[in-house]
């Protein structure tokens, strides 16, 4: 789905980058060992770009 996203829509136009989170569920419990990489994630992306974050 991120490989389709990346084809589909000119992100660098719009000036944003993504950050798509895989984890068991989107209960804090499985999201709050994540959020180290997901900030991580925010701070070396540039514009344009989209990373995974997998737990």
């Amino acid at each position: 789905m991120v490989k389709s996203r990346q084809h589909q829509q000119n992100l660098r136009g719009l000036g944003i980058c993504i950050v798509v989170i895989h984890a068991h569920s989107n209960r804090v419990a499985h999201l709050r060992p994540l959020v180290g990489s997901m900030l991580k994630a925010l701070d070396d992306l540039p514009s344009g770009m989209v990373r995974e974050v997998r737990g």
